[in-house]
């Protein structure tokens, strides 16, 4: 199942955040973009035992955000 992070209210910022919405959620993986290897805290997902999959920009399909979304609704 794929969701949204702005489709969830919480208060923290950064990489708490997200640990927090995907620990609520029962995640065990999280999709970073590439350049989230440059200020993720991933011991944090880590002590959750939630992997983190960086998106490589060189093998992913380019289409507009919204074309995105609606395909990830269907």
């Amino acid at each position: 199942r794929t969701t949204l992070l702005m489709d969830f209210k919480t208060e923290k910022d950064g990489t708490e955040r997200l640990v927090e919405i995907c620990s609520k959620n029962s995640a065990t993986c999280y999709i970073a973009g590439s350049s989230g290897k440059n200020y993720l805290e991933t011991d944090k997902f880590d002590n959750l035992n939630i992997r983190i999959d960086y998106q490589d920009l060189n093998v992913c399909k380019k289409i507009p955000i919204l074309q995105a979304i609606k395909e990830m609704q269907q």
